[in-house]
């Protein structure tokens, strides 16, 4: 008579899972085609995650988020190649437009009321927007060129 043994073996790989940890004044989450993303807004703070020989990440606001304003417009047309960055931000913005042409852009800073606080033209294709004079909180800038064309960014400002 033979003898079957069963014989269970068990695997241990270590997982390492990396999580960010902060107060957000936003988040949602976006899905489309290519798959589904999650994203939040309103960190403090940027941190930087090496795992070696994986993947380097940067967790916390670095990247502009697109606001588009409601209206009556059927079509809400984007002005690309324009960035506005750090944010959040203590003072000074950097603004960045792409294919910048003289005398055509030009920027409105709005409180949450959509009150505007300060205007002007853009003079060159990298400038600085300072934030100085207003309290912490959020704010909206408006970047558009003469055709109406526009992009809106929520910028944090804080002390």
């Amino acid at each position: 008579m033979m003898k079957t043994y069963k014989i269970l073996m068990v695997m241990m790989i270590p997982v390492v899972v990396y999580g960010q940890s902060s107060v957000h004044s936003s988040w949602g989450e976006g899905t489309g085609t290519g798959g589904r993303m999650t994203y939040s807004m309103g960190q403090v703070f940027v941190q930087n995650v090496t795992v070696p020989g994986i993947a380097r990440l940067a967790e916390g606001v670095q990247h502009p988020l697109e606001v588009l304003t409601i209206g009556m417009d059927n079509v809400i047309q984007i002005l690309e190649g324009v960035m506005l960055f750090p944010n959040p931000t203590a003072g000074e913005l950097h603004l960045q437009i792409r294919d910048f042409v003289p005398g055509v852009f030009s920027y409105r800073l709005l409180n949450n009321l959509g009150q505007c606080i300060e205007e002007g033209g853009v003079q060159s294709s990298s400038s600085l927007l300072s934030l100085e004079s207003v309290s912490a909180g959020t704010y909206r800038i408006e970047v558009r060129n003469t055709g109406g064309t526009r992009r809106v960014f929520q910028v944090i400002k804080r002390n």
